[in-house]
């Protein structure tokens, strides 16, 4: 009997696995990642290891995306806001343009501000005026 390859798999599917092949499961550490919750995204000994040198199965499964809160951009430039939002892992999505208010600045945001969302998420922004 080897170590099965785990990785990719949904953490009670990998324990299934595990136990068809007579291995004690190990430490089960949680890391945040991108992948989905509760998918395994490493282990250790790796697969195709033969069992009779292992003690057990190591696991580490992911949280999944880390949550960021969305900061408040309004009343800033665009690329102030632009700047703001990368600092927390976060992007300008779809832009909208409206002409009121101080051109060239932030009118609205959606997620609003204070809202939490996984890093990479895209926010969008109604700009006044012009677009710098």
């Amino acid at each position: 009997m080897v170590v099965p390859d785990l990785i990719g798999l949904p953490l009670e599917l990998a324990r299934e696995v595990i136990a068809a092949t007579a291995l004690p499961v190990g430490a089960i550490d949680t890391v945040t990642e991108a992948s989905d919750f509760g998918t395994v995204i490493a282990q250790s000994p790796r697969a195709g290891t033969p069992g009779a040198t292992v003690r057990a199965v190591l696991l580490t499964v992911s949280r999944g995306p880390a949550s960021v809160r969305v900061p408040d951009v309004m009343g800033l430039s665009l690329l102030a806001a632009r700047d703001r939002l990368a600092a927390q892992g976060l992007r300008i999505g779809v832009l909208e343009q409206r002409f009121e208010g101080t051109p060239g600045t932030v009118l609205a945001q959606l997620p609003a501000a204070g809202e939490l969302v996984t890093r990479e998420s895209a926010v969008k922004l109604t700009i006044s005026g012009a677009m710098e």
